[in-house]
């Protein structure tokens, strides 16, 4: 099995939680009472919506081409064993690739 976009997943959990992160801090400028609870919540929306990216990645998967060849039979969509089968690697890399940097980050400041 080929790891396929696992960087991209890593940079884009390393800017979502940088983004929350600095979200928590403008609260914070806005609100002189806040002890910063959003981070959090945020992080767990995070963790919702990468799995969502996920299951919509496993919902468009298709068997791949043997050649780009015009009379080749067109691709199948994958059954969920064969998804599971040959893609269940990837995609706990990706989810963890994609939300542990949020919660490092959250934790290094202390927000979770």
């Amino acid at each position: 099995m080929k790891l396929t976009n696992t960087i991209k997943h890593l940079a884009v959990g390393c800017m979502a939680g940088a983004a929350i992160l600095i979200g928590n801090w403008l609260i914070g400028l806005i609100f002189s009472d806040y002890g910063g609870g959003f981070a959090g919540f945020f992080a767990v929306v995070w963790g919702f919506f990468t799995l969502g990216w996920e299951r919509a990645q496993y919902y468009k998967a298709t068997t791949p081409d043997k050649k780009a060849d015009p009379k080749a039979p067109p691709k199948k969509l994958l059954s969920p064993k064969q998804y599971w089968k040959t893609k269940w690697l990837d995609t706990i890399v990706d989810l963890i690739a994609g939300n542990a940097p949020v919660w490092l980050i959250l934790a290094a400041a202390g927000l979770i």
